[in-house]
């Protein structure tokens, strides 16, 4: 083999958009004709690249960050016009099109949170801010389990722990984004806070909270004082000490979160409590069906005009339901329902 560079040809054939669109790149489903399997291709521009030296930079961020939790690479590339990086393809989608499809219970965000921090930890090791934690950017494979994608933003850190960014993700941008371009790795405990949030929230409440901003200075002003997101507005099935520890990484002050990803995966470690509710909604019912306890448990709130009932029922032998009479309740007021809610989920989570 001779010591001179060896140009070979790398072929796939575009299948369709997967709208994973970033400002400078497109993602495509394509087939890899060479080894016949489907695979994702980012494809970027050159133009949008300051140096020639940048071209295989994120390529080789994903390289260097090599860990079971985070999204493999499979070639980098290139031809006249763009830079080309191939990854696997995940069909069961992202973390986003979980939250949207159901609500997970605080056992599935506990999992998940451990399994996405863990890979978030192995890319701070190599001195690396992600700068893109979101659901979106967290694929699930066909184990199931939580894969970081997405080094487009990610940058190494100087000296004094520091890496310069000015282009960010709006709805994750931390506070002191909106006074400075230097952040240090706290940047992305902030963010891996907020994607636990919605993980336990859902995206409906969380979208309502972003599109209730008019303006970019609104929203900032919201961001800057904590405002947004709403550290208050939880589900009522959220364990305190999940509630504690999300508000805690989303600490104005960075000095205030969890100072390592590790120190933020132990906590979540440590949930135990009232874990396994199943949360589902629709107009003025809400439910929640605990299946691991040993009698199966569901409560159902129900709002009629101003007034709230709750019923509480167990299924036992093969499908039989019965109501626990001392569980339920009719025509309360709603600041009576929510503690009579809040005090059942503890009892019977």
């Amino acid at each position: 083999m001779h010591n001179t560079n060896t140009i070979t040809n790398l072929s796939f054939e575009p299948i369709k958009d997967i709208g994973q669109h970033g400002r400078n790149s497109e993602v495509c489903l394509a087939k890899d004709v060479q080894l016949d399997c489907e695979i994702v291709v980012k494809k970027i521009s050159k133009t949008k690249i300051v140096s020639k030296d940048e071209f295989f930079s994120e390529a080789r961020k994903l390289n260097d960050s090599e860990h079971p939790n985070v999204v493999p690479l499979k070639f980098a590339s290139e031809d006249a016009n763009y830079i080309y990086i191939g990854m696997p393809y995940y069909p069961d989608g992202s973390l986003k099109d979980l939250i949207e499809s159901r609500y997970l219970t605080i056992r599935e965000v506990i999992r998940y949170g451990i399994q996405f921090l863990s890979g978030l930890n192995n890319i701070h090791s190599k001195k690396l801010v992600h700068f893109d934690i979101k659901p979106d950017n967290i694929l699930l494979n066909a184990a199931n389990e939580a894969m970081v994608s997405d080094f487009g933003l990610a940058m190494a850190t100087n000296v004094w722990g520091m890496a310069g960014q000015d282009r960010f993700y709006s709805k994750h941008r931390a506070p002191e984004a909106i006074k400075t371009n230097f952040h240090s790795m706290l940047y992305d405990i902030y963010s891996a806070g907020l994607t636990l949030y919605r993980l336990c929230n859902g995206n409906v409440q969380f979208d309502n909270q972003f599109n209730s901003f008019q303006t970019r200075d609104e929203l900032h002003h919201a961001i800057v004082n904590g405002q947004f997101p709403d550290r208050g507005n939880f589900l009522p099935h959220v364990p305190k000490k999940m509630r504690s520890i999300i508000v805690k990484a989303l600490s104005i002050n960075p000095s205030d979160r969890q100072q390592t990803v590790l120190q933020l995966m132990n906590e979540l470690s440590l949930i135990t409590e009232s874990i396994d509710w199943e949360y589902s909604s629709r107009q003025d019912e809400w439910t929640w069906v605990n299946r691991r306890n040993a009698k199966n448990t569901c409560i159902c709130l129900k709002k009629l005009a101003n007034l709230y009932s709750i019923e509480t029922t167990e299924t036992y032998g093969v499908g039989k339901v019965r109501k626990i009479a001392s569980a339920c309740s009719k025509d309360l007021p709603q600041a009576t329902s929510e503690k009579t809610l809040l005090d059942l989920l503890k009892t019977y989570g």
